[in-house]
């Protein structure tokens, strides 16, 4: 299995949250917090042998510094 998974609004969620997408949101000083609950079930997913990847419309290196 494979599992795929976008940065910002999934991986990353922005606080306060307003309506509609927050594209790069970090590079604009909007306050975030890492959406804890996917990243331990990506973790375990990984480790039961799924294949998760992560992807942004902001490219490899946007998403490596979150990573």
């Amino acid at each position: 299995m494979t599992i795929f998974v976008d940065v910002d609004d999934t991986l990353v969620l922005y606080d306060p949250p307003r309506s509609g997408p927050h594209p790069y949101g970090v590079f604009d000083g909007i306050p975030w917090k890492p959406n804890e609950r996917l990243i331990e079930g990506l973790k375990a997913a990984a480790r039961d042998g799924t294949v998760v990847i992560v992807w942004s419309g902001g490219g490899r290196q946007y998403v490596q510094q979150w990573v």
